[in-house]
């Protein structure tokens, strides 16, 4: 994933610091264990210990509509929020 090539500046116009962005990138890998991925990634993401708090939110966000641009919302009110 190129997550920071593509949304970098959209997270930074949202005013989030870069450890802020570097959050949200991190706590985003775990749809690479959603079945879309599951042909390509071989082993099970489970993320840094530190992320496992807001991946879990962002799980429960993504089940609830799968829309990648609503994920990126509710991330930036989680680490905003944090």
């Amino acid at each position: 994933m190129q997550f920071l090539y593509y949304y970098r500046s959209f997270l930074k116009k949202k005013r989030l610091s870069n450890g802020q962005v570097e959050d949200i990138k991190e706590a985003t890998t775990f749809l690479l264990n959603e079945p879309e991925f599951k042909e390509i990634i071989l082993n099970r993401d489970i993320g840094y210990p530190n992320h496992q708090v807001l991946r879990k939110k962002l799980k429960r966000e993504w089940v609830k509509n799968r829309d990648f641009e609503k994920l990126l919302d509710k991330a930036v009110e989680l680490v905003k929020n944090k």
